[in-house]
């Protein structure tokens, strides 16, 4: 009886784990692309300075 509790309580945390997975993975992947963005400006930008 407690063991079925446990397990119920694991997977209802486990959902609200996997929501919050969710949330900080699109959180991350925006912060990579930003980053991502950012560095591409920014080489493309020092290229510029030693091309001219």
């Amino acid at each position: 009886m407690r063991a079925e509790r446990a397990v119920h309580r694991a997977l209802r945390h486990k959902r609200r784990v996997n929501r919050a997975l969710r949330r900080a993975s699109v959180v991350a992947a925006a912060i990579v692309i930003t980053f991502m963005a950012m560095l591409a400006i920014v080489v493309t930008a020092f290229g510029l300075q030693h091309w001219w």
